[in-house]
């Protein structure tokens, strides 16, 4: 009898220990498959950040995206239309962009804007461009290093370094934003006005 418990025993052990073994080699594989995913998620946040995105966060990032577009209306059922050449989605639904192009079919005329750095809070409808900016608003040309659009209440705000063109007239600024309705142009801070009489 005594020798039937220890036959049970042994073989409860021998199976024991290889369903440990065999745990022990789903774990280092599933682990290993984990870590490559990994690498290869980080080596394109990294890559992304290598052509020009100084403000990402790669702890924040979850997913890397080609060839982004987002369309939507503001709140007065204006269209309006975002691409980006690549962009990383963070777990809070933003967006950091890369070569940045943006439309917005206005009451008041187009707005379009290029930037090589951007960030698109998706959740309020705010489109962040950063680093050569360049800003089309009817026959205004606007170059900034910073510019800010609210797209839902289709309200934009340029600054640092802001240099505004229309024909002959140039008008440097520390701040430029549009009126409620983008019916003016406000210029604030240190504002320079030159006009080019030979034209």
């Amino acid at each position: 009898m005594a020798k039937n418990y220890r036959l049970i025993i042994n073989s409860f052990k021998v199976g024991l220990f290889f369903i440990l073994c065999s745990l022990l080699i789903i774990i280092f594989v599933t682990s290993k498959e984990e870590e490559a995913v990994l690498q290869n998620s980080s080596s394109s946040v990294a890559s992304l950040k290598k052509n020009g995105e100084e403000k990402l966060h790669p702890e924040e990032a979850n997913v890397v995206v080609e060839s982004l577009s987002f369309s939507s209306l503001t709140n007065n059922k204006e269209p309006y239309n975002i691409l980006a050449k690549q962009g990383v989605k963070t777990e809070q639904g933003d967006y950091y962009l890369l070569n940045v192009a943006a439309n917005l079919e206005l009451q008041s005329g187009q707005l379009s804007v290029n930037a090589r750095d951007g960030k698109f809070k998706s959740n309020n409808d705010i489109l962040e461009l950063n680093k050569n900016v360049v800003l089309k608003f009817n026959d205004y040309l606007v170059n900034s290093e910073e510019v800010i659009i609210n797209l839902y209440s289709n309200n934009f705000i340029a600054k640092d370094n802001v240099v505004a063109q229309k024909d002959n007239i140039k008008i440097k600024a520390e701040k430029l934003e549009a009126d409620k309705d983008n019916q003016k142009l406000l210029f604030h801070g240190k504002v320079k006005s030159i006009i080019d009489l030979n034209n």
